[in-house]
């Protein structure tokens, strides 16, 4: 599977491109861009926040359970979020220009991928 998530309508209306930010994505997990032993340091848990069902490492925001690690935040008129599962080596990036935009398609995405 490659990098980029696809929905159903997407993937029959024929191929699509990477974007930089999950090819980057692909390269760091696989110790292209970064040394794996980095790669380690940088995803593993430093703290826990239940509350939110997630975790933190260096740089990093971490799935409350398996390997998803994901950067977001939003600002007045738009929002990003941007997930990696290096286990399935699929890459969600979100980016709208709705300051509450994205949180439509992240409940999908974690309804549809379980992340």
């Amino acid at each position: 599977m490659s990098c980029t998530y696809q929905s159903e309508a997407a993937a029959t209306a024929g191929p699509t491109r990477r974007s930089p930010i999950s090819t980057r994505c692909g390269r760091r997990f696989a110790g292209q861009i970064v040394a794996l032993s980095l790669v380690a340091e940088l995803v593993r848990p430093r703290s826990d926040w239940p509350q939110e069902s997630r975790r933190y490492g260096l740089g990093f925001q971490l799935a409350p359970a398996g390997d998803a690690v994901f950067m977001e935040g939003y600002d007045a008129g738009v929002s990003f979020l941007s997930l990696h599962q290096p286990s399935t080596a699929i890459t969600d990036t979100i980016l709208v220009n709705w300051s509450e935009g994205a949180c439509p398609m992240i409940r999908l995405l974690d309804e549809r991928l379980g992340t």
